[in-house]
């Protein structure tokens, strides 16, 4: 009969993966080499819904918190990083875990304008 237990602590260590690396504001960043499932969550629950609907920028920022971490984000934040710059990353990162053509992260859809009104169109 097969075991029924999987070391799954030396199983993850075995795997060997690389991380996703950015260069911002001078700095080398490390993500993690697969997407975080917090964001899986957010990325899903924004992506369901009709293409009239609004995403507000609040998700935006907690689906981009989600994956950069929130002192990393403050840290950009406080750099001076943008709204536009932040989807940017945000659509560079997701296509890096190979998830594309999403409403919360496509920057062709967040215009400076529609982001001052307090909400983006998706």
């Amino acid at each position: 009969m097969p075991e029924r237990f999987k070391d799954f602590d030396t199983f993850f260590a075995e795997m060997n993966r690389a991380p996703i690396r950015l260069r911002l504001f001078g700095e080398e960043h490390d993500l993690p080499p697969s997407i975080p499932a917090a964001m899986v969550l957010l990325y899903r629950r924004l992506n369901h819904r009709n293409a009239t609907e609004e995403v507000e920028d609040g998700e935006v920022l907690d689906l981009f918190t989600s994956l950069f971490g929130q002192e990393r984000t403050d840290k950009w934040f406080a750099k001076g990083l943008d709204v536009e710059q932040m989807v940017h990353l945000l659509s560079w990162a997701m296509e890096q875990y190979g998830v594309s053509g999403n409403k919360a992260s496509d920057p062709n859809s967040k215009r400076p304008e529609k982001v001052q009104r307090g909400k983006a169109r998706a």
